[in-house]
């Protein structure tokens, strides 16, 4: 058993979605979050919950994770 951090692409492509695929959220938006150049606002995370089949808070941690290895020094604080 792995414990690698889920991703919000790993989500994505487990529901074999494309970026065009995910209904009610631009693709450019999308590709910044899993990229992490930016953090989701609450309406996206729950659109995004809704389209990959998990709660908010686990779009959240996944987008958190990302947005952390890209700006590690706002991670000091949060």
């Amino acid at each position: 058993m792995t414990d690698k951090k889920l991703t919000l692409r790993d989500l994505r492509e487990r529901k074999a979605l494309t970026l065009r695929q995910v209904p009610d959220i631009n693709r450019t938006t999308i590709c910044e979050l899993e990229q992490g150049k930016r953090k989701p606002k609450a309406s996206t995370r729950r659109k995004l919950a809704r389209a990959y089949g998990v709660d908010p808070e686990t779009i959240w941690l996944a987008t958190q994770e990302t947005y952390f290895q890209t700006h590690p020094e706002e991670k000091e604080h949060a």
